[in-house]
């Protein structure tokens, strides 16, 4: 591994990985609080999702794309 380019990136991945396992995050497991779709646990829902409103010289623009 003489190509210095190669050799500093070996080196961050080298590094980035003993600092995940410094830190402990070393499984996927969401964080407490956090929960995953499934087992009676839906994704979000939209309940309030309003339109922009744009003046005239605006939408036009809007309109034709530009």
């Amino acid at each position: 591994m003489s190509n210095p380019p190669r050799r500093a990136l070996a080196m961050f991945i080298l590094v980035l990985s003993c600092a995940k396992v410094a830190i402990g995050q070393t499984s996927n497991a969401p964080p407490p609080g956090v929960y995953k779709v499934g087992n009676g646990v839906s994704p979000p829902k939209v309940i309030y999702a309003p339109e922009p409103e744009f003046s005239e010289q605006p939408a036009k623009r809007i309109i034709r794309g530009l």
